[in-house]
């Protein structure tokens, strides 16, 4: 046993996970009071240690302040070590045990034993002293390990074979060590499975694969063009058929009959959706000399110009679809119009060999016929709105829209804004119909600046930008509104300037706050001590809380009160306030002297 004197200190950082970390960080300059090798015991400050609230471990190591310890000594149980618990080393009752044992020993070739001279009588060593664990986990420099606890972890690392041409399912066991000749060797394991599925069902991380079900499974994907559907034909699963102006891809092979009972028997799924009539052209790359024509143009991996088969198409009404997939018209999107007169388009990156392109186009307008196709305009069904293809729709119900834009989250206002303070503005009457605490808004003067609505009456909003933002004494452009979680551009969280009271010289306090719906979330933090001069200490709010009966709010704080670091609380009360009272404990007063600062954070109701 070594022992040191006034071994005491707080927990400082305290063990991840708390149940069952095996580091910990004592108050700065403490760790040298610690011996290695000695149990310590860790409670809650201001208690008195017993079973129920205390765990005994020991300390293997040290670091500066930073112990290395063994859980759960001595019969105690894991407990949740926190950052103030008191940790402190004493002489526990294995001590006492271990000192009696050593007691019985009368004679001197016993004390030799426990000194390890007479090594031929290893049964006199006291049990504590004795590890038989197999693993040497414990590391210890104070334990003997038995001879089978030896021979055991010595046989998880010793090599037992020296080389190994061909796994095969026994493996070898943990620990060994083996050169591997695989040279035209085969892999088996009981861990990797060879796969020969050609379909790759298994979509499994552990399963490798054979050549042969890769080639199988990629040449399934392919789509083959078989241009327009014919009856008594054998389809193939992947062919692709044009049908009325669509085209539809077999996912059963079948022989056909009559295409409306094949389709309805899910024998062909729809694969590009066209219009029927004889002014739509579908083509293919690959497809032969067929009634629908083939896509000029080598898919090589290197070529990107391909002309269609009738040599022109209507501008804007060219679909391309790369592998079945619709592909985005735009110079820095997939492809782009070449010249529409000749027929000609390109892909920005060339397609690779083997892939499959299908075209579907509109060869020719007219003033009159198909009105659905009539200049590349499609008709709409029902009552037409105006006479362009620009549909203003005033005062129209849009039932199960899809709206095909990127939004911003952001809802632009087309009332006038007007300042009214730094925390203000002025609206049109009825603002309680379109805005409610916790929304977003967005405003222009000069710079864009951000703020919450903490408050609506019927023309005026109450904002915050914390410090961050302020309404100034100047026009209001572009402002905007939003309910939505996440507009683009607006703020995690704003910050907050914290007044406090409770100290004749203030620490540096900051803080940052964000509101969801109608919760304000406030965190603080203090880069440095103040200096105490009160038992009470205050913090402002950055939004005033909602009152609400025989409710308050609770949250919790690391304090440090006088120098000393502690879990405290901060408590906003039933009546809805604009300050917060923090305590030192459990509802503790501070002391009026010394260093004395808090971090925490709480959220509260607006």
């Amino acid at each position: 046993m070594s022992k040191k004197n006034f071994t005491i200190s707080t927990v400082a950082t305290a063990p991840s996970p708390t149940t069952s970390g095996t580091s910990l960080v004592v108050a700065t300059g403490h760790g040298t009071r610690f011996a290695t090798g000695e149990p310590a015991v860790i409670c809650p400050v201001n208690t008195s240690p017993d079973s129920t609230n205390s765990e005994i471990v020991t300390v293997s190591n040290v670091v500066g302040d930073t112990l290395t310890i063994v859980r759960e000594q001595e019969s105690t149980t894991a407990r949740d070590i926190q950052v103030g618990d008191v940790i402190f080393q004493q002489i526990s009752a294995k001590d006492f045990n271990d000192l009696l044992t050593l007691a019985t020993h009368t004679n001197r070739s016993d004390l030799d034993n426990v000194s390890g001279t007479n090594t031929g009588d290893d049964a006199s060593i006291p049990v504590g002293y004795l590890d038989t664990d197999g693993t040497l986990a414990g590391d210890s420099d104070v334990k003997v390990p038995t001879q089978k606890a030896v021979k055991t972890y010595a046989d998880t690392k010793i090599p037992k074979t020296t080389n190994i041409t061909a796994l095969n399912e026994t493996g070898i066991a943990d620990g060994e060590v083996a050169v591997f000749n695989l040279t035209n060797k085969d892999i088996r394991t009981s861990n990797v499975l060879i796969s020969t599925d050609g379909t790759l069902t298994g979509d499994a991380d552990t399963n490798i694969p054979t050549e042969k079900a890769v080639k199988t499974y990629i040449d399934g994907t392919k789509f083959v063009w078989e241009g327009a559907w014919v009856t008594s034909t054998a389809y193939q699963v992947n062919d692709v058929i044009e049908e009325n102006g669509s085209a539809y891809i077999c996912v059963t092979a079948h022989t056909s009959g009559t295409f409306a009972t094949d389709l309805s028997a899910g024998k062909w799924d729809l694969f590009v959706e066209g219009v029927g009539g004889n002014s739509i052209q579908v083509d293919s790359s690959g497809g032969t000399s067929d009634t629908y024509g083939v896509l000029s143009g080598l898919v090589n991996s290197s070529n990107t110009v391909y002309t269609v088969s009738l040599g022109s198409y209507v501008s804007g009404s060219l679909r391309v679809y790369l592998n079945g997939q619709l592909q985005t018209q735009g110079s820095s999107e997939d492809w782009t119009e070449t010249t529409p007169a000749s027929g000609t388009f390109t892909f920005n990156t060339a397609p690779s060999t083997g892939d499959i392109i299908i075209v579907m186009y509109q060869f020719s307008s007219g003033s009159t016929g198909n009105a659905d196709t009539l200049d590349g305009q499609h008709a709409p069904t029902g009552t037409i709105v105006g006479t362009t293809a620009e549909q203003t729709l005033t005062s129209k119900t849009l039932t199960s829209p899809i709206i095909n834009v990127s939004w911003d989250g952001w809802i632009a206002v087309t009332d006038s804004w007007a300042y009214a303070s730094a925390s203000t503005i002025t609206v049109p009457s009825g603002a309680a119909s379109r805005y409610q605490r916790g929304d977003k808004i967005k405003l222009t003067q000069t710079t864009v600046k951000y703020f919450y609505i903490v408050g609506v009456a019927d023309t005026v909003l109450t904002v915050t930008g914390g410090s961050d933002f302020t309404v100034a004494n100047a026009a209001i452009t572009s402002p905007y509104y939003s309910h939505v979680e996440n507009p683009i551009g607006f703020p995690t969280s704003f910050a907050y300037t914290i007044a406090i009271t409770g100290f004749s010289a203030n620490p540096n306090m900051i803080g940052r706050f964000s509101i969801k719906g109608n919760v304000c979330y406030f965190r603080f933090s203090s880069s440095s001590n103040g200096t105490s001069n009160a038992t009470t200490y205050t913090i402002s709010l950055p939004v005033t809380a909602r009152a609400i009966t025989n409710h308050s709010h609770w949250g919790i704080i690391l304090a440090v009160d006088n120098g000393v670091a502690k879990i405290g609380n901060i408590n906003i009360g039933t009546s809805g306030a604009t300050t917060a009272t923090l305590y030192s404990g459990p509802l503790a007063s501070w002391v009026n002297s010394g260093d004395k600062s808090a971090n925490g954070q709480i959220y509260y109701e607006i």
